[in-house]
C-alpha cells in the first residue's frame, strides 16, 4: 500500500517466503519512495502489485514493478493487475458475433492480428470504431463490422461506468476453427479462445506476449520425469523471436533436474511477442515448473496468469 506520499504504509506477501526474505523486504520498502498516481486528480492511497522471483537459494532477489522509473510500463500483467486493485475495471466482451478468415498456406510465425480503437459509451455499445493496425489483409473490414454488431460492458471506475476509447485486440489463431462460434458471455477454457478478444490497457511494453503453440493447457509429457517429486521450481526463461526458449537457469540446478529442464521446454514451441506492428521481439519471463511424480510436468507461464 503506497500513501500519497510515496512511501510504503504496509505490505502483504502472498505464499511462503524464504527465510530472510522478509526482513530483507522490511529494509527495501522503508527506504522505497514512489511518485504516487493520480485518481480523480488527487494523490491517495494506492495498492501496487510487486513480483519477487530468487531463481536460486541465497541467489539475488529480483522486485518487479508495473511501472519502471521512466514511467514506461515494466511488466504489462502488473500493470493491468495494478489497474484492477484501484477500481479499474476495463470493458468485457458479453457478446461478439461469427467471423471468417483464411489462413495462407505456407506456416506462420506470427499470428495476424486487429488491433482496433473502440471508443465505447456508458452503456458499452460502440460509437467510433477505427484500426490502428492490422495484419488480416481484405479480412479487416469484416472484422470491424463484428465488432461494430458485438455487445460489451462498459468500462467500470470504482463502480462507475466509465465511456472513453479502449484497444481491442483481436487475434487470429490457426489453433481455433474459423468460422469462429459466436462468443456469449465469459470463457473459462482454452488459452486461444480466452485470448482471441481482449481488451488491452497499453502497448509500450508489447501488444501481446508469448503464447504456447504446442501444450497451451501447461501440461507437458515427459517419461524421464517419472517418479520425481520437485515444486515450485522458479525459473527465468527467454524466447527469442522465432519462438525458440532458452532456460538460463536450468544450469545452476542438479544435474539431472537441470537435463529434464531443458527437455521440457525444448518441446515446446512458442508464438513470440509481437509489437503494436506485427514485428516479433525478444522476451524475457518466468516460468514456474512443478514435478508432481508422473510424466507430466506442469508449466506455469507468470505473463499468463
Amino acid at each position: 500500500l503506497v500513501g500519497p506520499d510515496g512511501r510504503v504504509w504496509l505490505y502483504q506477501t502472498q505464499g511462503t517466503i524464504p527465510p530472510g526474505i522478509g526482513s530483507l523486504l522490511d529494509s527495501v520498502f522503508a527506504t522505497m519512495r514512489f511518485t504516487a498516481g493520480p485518481a480523480d486528480s488527487a494523490a491517495g492511497f494506492q495498492l501496487l502489485p510487486v513480483r519477487g522471483e530468487q531463481y536460486h537459494r541465497g541467489g539475488v532477489l529480483r522486485l518487479t514493478f508495473p511501472l519502471a522509473e521512466d514511467r514506461t510500463v515494466a511488466d504489462q500483467r502488473l500493470y493491468e493487475l495494478a489497474l484492477f486493485l484501484n477500481g479499474v475495471r476495463p470493458p468485457s466482451v458479453d457478446s461478439f458475433p461469427s467471423y471468417f478468415f483464411v489462413f495462407p498456406e505456407d506456416s506462420i510465425r506470427v499470428y495476424p492480428f486487429l488491433l482496433a480503437s473502440v471508443t465505447l459509451d456508458s452503456d458499452g455499445y460502440p460509437v467510433d470504431i477505427d484500426a490502428v493496425y492490422s495484419t488480416a489483409g481484405s479480412f479487416t473490414d469484416q472484422l470491424l463490422s463484428a465488432i461494430n454488431w458485438a455487445r460489451f460492458g462498459p468500462a467500470d471506475f470504482r463502480g462507475t461506468a466509465s465511456p472513453g476509447p479502449w484497444l481491442l485486440l483481436v487475434s487470429l489463431f490457426p489453433e481455433l476453427s474459423y468460422p469462429t462460434p459466436p462468443r456469449v458471455g465469459p470463457v473459462d477454457s482454452g488459452l486461444f479462445e480466452r485470448r482471441r478478444l481482449r481488451f488491452i490497457v497499453d502497448t509500450t511494453q508489447f501488444l501481446a506476449p508469448p503464447l504456447p503453440r504446442l501444450y497451451p493447457s501447461g501440461v507437458i509429457p515427459l517419461a524421464d520425469a517419472a517418479g520425481i517429486s520437485r515444486g515450485p521450481v522458479v525459473l527465468p526463461i527467454r524466447i527469442d523471436t522465432l519462438g525458440h526458449a532458452t532456460v538460463p537457469g536450468a544450469g545452476r540446478m542438479s544435474e539431472r533436474l537441470g537435463n529434464l529442464t531443458r527437455r521440457i521446454i525444448a518441446k515446446e514451441r512458442f508464438y513470440p511477442a509481437i509489437r503494436p506492428n506485427g514485428r516479433p521481439l525478444p522476451f524475457r519471463g518466468t516460468i514456474v515448473l512443478t514435478f508432481d511424480g508422473s510424466e507430466n510436468v506442469r508449466v506455469a507461464y507468470t505473463w499468463l496468469l
